[in-house]
C-alpha cells in the first residue's frame, strides 16, 4: 500500500514538474544563467514565434554559436535579427555575406555594429570605407571608440615619426647616384639572423635598410614580398618605413600590407603564403626600412637546416651581416662556391663563437659591388660566391628523410587502376605502356608551378592529385610512379635542382632541389621523366632538366646519378624551302619546319597555346622575310598534341618582289642569314657567354629560276669546324636550279671569359664572310 502511494506521490511530482516548465516562460531560465540555457532554447524553439525566433538567435550569438545564430535567424525579416546576423557572419569569416547585409542595413548608430561593419570593410581590402565607417562611432561609446581609433592609427601612414639617431646619417651621409652610375638602389644595411632552437624549432629575422637612386630602384623596392608555408610558418612585421628624403618618416598602414595565398585558384597549395608590403611615398633619394620575423615550427627531417649565402645581389651593398644561432654541439657544415668570381676577396668562412648552450656564425661584411648584368651571362648560381651551410651530414639522412614523406602516398585506387587498364589496353611492351601513361599525366595532369619546398616538402597522395588533375612536380611524379607501378614497371622519385640552381655536391650533403622528377627502369637503361613538362615527348626532357646531378630514391636506398644531356643530336631545327621565280619574277614557294628537342618542345607549346588567328599571323611575318608583299597560300599544321608523333608544319605563300632590281641585274641576299653577332657587342666580359643547351640548325633551300634569267654570282662556300662551332654553307647551281645547304651548331655551352676576345674576333670575321649576296643577271 505504501508503494502505491509513493507512486503515486511521484507521479503527481513530476506533473507539477512538467506543468511548471511549461508554464514557465523561456526568458526566466535566461536568467538563471548558462546551467539552463538547454532549457531555454529548448522553450524558444517550441513558442516558434518571431518573437522567440529572435530572442534565440541573439542567446545563440551570446554563446558563440554562430551558425546557429544564422539559422534561428533565417526568414525573419528583421533589422535587429540582420545586425546580429551580420556580426555573426563576421565571426564565421564569411565576409563578402556579411558584407552585403552590413551594407544592406547601412550606418546604424551603434557602436559594436558599426565597429564590426568597419572591420568587414577591411576583409574586403576596402579600407577609405572602413575609415568612414570608425569615424562614425560615438564618442560616448568608449569602448568601441577605443577600439575604432586603434584601428585607425593601423590603418593611416603615420607621419612625422622620429626618426632614430643612427639612420640619419645614413640619410644624410650615404653615397649618391654619381658614386654608383649602374646601380638603381643602396641596400645601405642588412642584417639577418637565423636561430635554430633546441627544441628543432627556428626564428629568423631581417632588417633592411635600402636607399632609392632612381625609378628602378623604386620599381624594384616599393613591393616587399615575405613568402612563407602557412601550415608551419608564421611572419611577423616588426615595422616598415618609408624615410622621405625630408628626414620625414612614413610608417606602414595595415591597408597596405596583404596577406595573399600564392596559389590562389589551386586549394591544395593554399599554404603557400605571401605577406606583400606596399611600402608609401617612395622617391628616389627616400630611404626604405623593413624588420620582420619568420617563426618555424618544423625543421627538414625535424631537426636539420640548409642554406646559401650569396655574396652579391642585382644592387650594391654596403654592410651586410648574417648570424646563424644553433644549440652548442650542433654541427654545421661549410662550403664555398664560385670562388674565382670574388673578385674583391671578401672573406665568406665565418667567425665562429660559444656563449653558454648556444654556438654562433657570423658573417659580416662592407663594401660589395652589385652584379652587372651582361648579354647571355650564366645564372647567378654559377657566377655569384655562394657560402652553403648545411647541418646534414651524409645523403643518408636526406634519403630516409623524404623517403617517409612520399613512400606511402604512392598507393593507387580503383580510378587510377580503371585508367592504368585503359591505357595500357592492347599495349604489349613495356616502352608502350610506359610511353602511354607518361604522355597522359603529362597532357592531362594540370602542372601547378610550385618550386619544390614552397609549398612543403610533403607529396600529396597519388589518388588524390588523380582526383582533382592537378598538381605540382612532386605530386605529378608520384602519380606518374603510382601509375607505371600499377603497370609492373619500375619507377623510382628524383630530387633535381634544375638549370639556374646551385648544382649537387657529391661530397656536401644538402637540400638544393628545387622540383622533382621521376625515372624508369626499362630494359636495364634508366629513362629520365619529368610529366610537369607537358609538351616533352617520351625519352626527352626539357633542357633545365639536362646534365643535372640528381638523387634518386630506389627502394631501399638512394644513388647520386646525372641527367643525360642530349646536346645538338636531340636539339634541331631544320628547314626545307623550294621557291620557284615565274618569268614575271614573282615567286610560288613552299616550306617545311622539323623540329625535334628543345625546339620541338617549344614548337608544340607555341602551336597549342596560340590563337589561331595569331598562328596566321606568326606565318604571315615569316612570309614577309622573303617577300614584303608576300602572301600565304595555305598551311598545315598536325599532331601538336600528340606526342607519339612528329609536329608536322608546312606553308605555301607567294609574292613579287623576291629579287632587288639593279638595271640588268638582279640581287638576292645571301641565303644563310648570317650568323648572329649580337652576343659579341661587348668588348670585355666579367662572365662567360653562355649559350645554354647545344642545339644546331639546318637550312635545306632549292631556287628555279626561269629561262629569262641566269646567276651571275654565288658567295663563295664557307666549311668551319673549330672549337666553338661548326658552320657550312654550300652553293650547288644545277642548270636552272641552285640547292643551297647550310648548317649551324654550337660545341660549347660556355664560352671563357680568357677566350672570349678570340671568340669575338672569329666571330666578327665570320659574319663579315657571309655578307655577300648572289647576282642574277637577264638572260641575252
Amino acid at each position: 500500500m505504501k508503494s502505491k502511494k509513493l507512486i503515486f506521490g511521484l507521479s503527481v511530482l513530476l506533473i507539477s514538474c512538467a506543468a511548471v516548465f511549461i508554464a514557465t516562460p523561456a526568458d526566466y531560465y535566461v536568467k538563471l544563467g548558462r546551467g539552463f540555457y538547454g532549457l531555454a532554447i529548448e522553450k524558444y524553439k517550441k513558442e516558434n514565434t518571431d518573437a522567440a525566433k529572435l530572442k534565440l538567435g541573439n542567446l545563440y550569438f551570446d554563446l558563440g554559436r554562430f551558425d546557429k545564430t544564422i539559422d534561428a535567424f533565417s526568414g525573419l525579416d528583421n533589422a535587429g535579427a540582420q545586425k546580429i546576423s551580420a556580426l555573426a557572419l563576421y565571426h564565421l569569416n564569411k565576409f563578402t555575406e556579411a558584407l552585403a547585409v552590413f551594407n544592406k542595413l547601412g550606418k546604424l548608430n551603434d557602436g559594436e555594429y558599426l565597429y564590426y561593419y568597419g572591420l568587414t570593410c577591411e576583409k574586403s581590402n576596402l579600407y577609405d570605407e572602413a575609415e568612414k565607417i570608425y569615424q562614425k562611432i560615438s564618442p560616448s561609446n568608449k569602448e568601441y571608440r577605443a577600439k575604432a581609433d586603434e584601428r585607425l592609427a593601423a590603418l593611416s601612414h603615420l607621419i612625422g615619426k622620429e626618426v632614430s639617431a643612427d639612420i640619419l646619417p645614413l640619410l644624410i651621409n650615404s653615397p649618391a647616384q654619381e658614386d654608383y652610375p649602374e646601380a638603381g638602389a643602396l641596400i645601405l644595411s642588412v642584417k639577418e639572423e637565423l636561430e635554430i632552437l633546441p627544441d628543432n624549432t627556428s626564428v629568423s629575422s631581417a632588417h633592411i635598410l635600402v636607399k632609392i637612386l632612381n625609378d628602378r630602384g623604386k620599381e624594384d623596392f616599393s613591393e616587399v614580398v615575405l613568402g612563407y608555408d602557412s601550415t608551419y610558418e608564421k611572419v611577423e612585421l616588426e615595422f616598415a618605413r618609408t624615410i622621405k628624403p625630408d628626414g620625414t618618416a612614413v610608417s606602414v598602414g595595415d591597408k597596405n600590407i596583404r596577406d595573399v595565398s600564392v596559389y590562389l585558384n589551386f586549394p591544395l597549395y593554399s599554404n603557400a603564403r605571401a605577406k606583400i608590403i606596399s611600402m608609401p611615398e617612395v622617391t628616389p633619394g627616400a630611404l626604405i626600412e623593413y624588420k620582420a620575423r619568420t617563426y618555424n615550427s618544423k625543421l627538414m627531417a625535424d631537426k636539420h637546416f640548409s642554406l646559401p649565402y650569396f655574396l652579391q645581389e642585382s644592387e650594391p651593398v654596403l654592410y651586410s651581416a648574417f648570424k646563424l644561432i644553433v644549440p652548442k654541439g650542433r654541427k654545421v657544415n661549410t662550403k664555398i662556391l664560385n670562388s674565382e668570381y670574388n673578385k674583391i676577396a671578401a672573406n665568406l668562412t665565418p667567425k665562429i663563437t660559444e656563449e653558454k648552450d648556444k654556438t654562433m656564425y657570423l658573417l659580416e661584411l662592407k663594401n660589395i659591388p652589385q652584379i652587372i648584368p651582361e648579354p647571355n651571362m650564366p645564372p647567378r648560381a654559377e657566377i655569384d660566391t655562394i657560402l652553403l651551410m648545411s647541418s646534414f651530414s651524409s645523403w643518408d639522412e636526406i634519403f630516409n628523410w623524404w623517403d617517409k614523406l612520399y613512400k606511402d602516398k604512392i598507393t593507387a585506387d580503383e580510378s587510377i587502376k580503371k585508367k592504368v587498364q585503359e591505357l595500357t589496353k592492347g599495349l604489349t611492351s613495356d616502352k608502350d605502356k610506359a610511353q602511354a601513361i607518361y604522355h597522359f599525366c603529362a597532357q592531362e595532369i594540370r602542372y601547378v608551378a610550385v618550386e619544390y619546398g614552397d609549398a612543403g616538402y610533403e607529396p600529396h597522395r597519388a589518388a588524390e592529385i588523380f582526383l582533382n588533375k592537378y598538381g605540382d612536380c612532386k605530386d605529378q611524379a608520384i602519380l606518374l610512379i603510382t601509375m607505371l607501378k600499377e603497370a609492373g614497371l619500375a619507377a623510382y622519385p628524383v630530387l633535381i635542382g634544375t638549370e639556374g640552381t646551385i648544382a649537387l655536391q657529391e661530397e656536401f650533403p644538402m637540400s638544393v632541389f628545387n622540383h622533382a622528377i621521376c625515372v624508369l627502369e626499362l630494359g636495364g637503361d634508366y629513362i629520365f621523366l619529368d610529366p610537369t613538362a607537358e609538351t616533352v615527348s617520351f625519352g626527352d626532357l626539357p633542357s633545365g632538366d639536362q646534365a643535372r646531378k640528381v638523387l634518386v630514391f630506389f627502394e631501399n636506398t638512394f644513388k647520386i646519378m646525372t641527367t643525360p644531356d642530349f646536346g645538338v643530336t636531340r636539339n634541331s631545327i631544320e628547314t626545307q624551302t623550294q621557291i620557284k621565280i615565274n618569268k614575271d619574277e614573282s615567286i610560288e614557294a613552299a616550306r617545311s619546319v622539323f623540329a625535334s628537342g628543345a625546339y620541338e618542345q617549344a614548337q608544340r607549346y607555341w602551336l597549342i597555346y596560340t590563337p589561331p588567328s595569331l598562328i596566321e599571323e606568326g606565318i604571315k611575318n615569316k612570309v614577309q622575310e622573303f617577300s614584303p608583299n608576300g602572301r600565304l597560300l595555305d598551311y598545315k599544321i598536325e599532331n601538336a598534341r600528340d606526342l607519339n608523333k612528329k609536329v608536322i608544319f608546312n606553308y605555301k605563300f607567294s609574292g613579287d618582289d623576291f629579287l632587288i632590281k639593279a638595271g640588268r641585274a638582279r640581287i638576292l641576299s645571301e641565303l644563310s642569314g648570317g650568323v648572329g653577332v649580337s652576343s659579341v657587342v661587348k668588348d670585355e666580359r666579367n662572365y662567360p657567354l653562355y649559350f645554354g643547351s647545344l642545339s644546331q640548325t639546318e637550312a635545306d633551300l632549292k631556287i628555279n629560276i626561269p629561262q629569262s634569267l641566269r646567276f651571275k654570282y654565288l658567295p663563295d662556300s664557307v666549311d668551319i669546324d673549330n672549337e666553338w662551332l661548326s658552320f657550312s654553307s654550300k652553293y650547288v647551281l644545277k642548270g636552272s636550279t641552285l640547292e643551297y645547304k647550310s648548317r649551324q651548331a654550337f660545341k660549347k655551352k660556355y664560352i671563357l671569359v680568357s677566350e672570349y676576345k678570340q671568340f669575338k674576333i672569329f666571330l666578327e670575321g665570320l659574319a663579315r664572310s657571309l655578307n655577300q649576296a648572289i647576282i642574277l643577271e637577264e638572260a641575252r
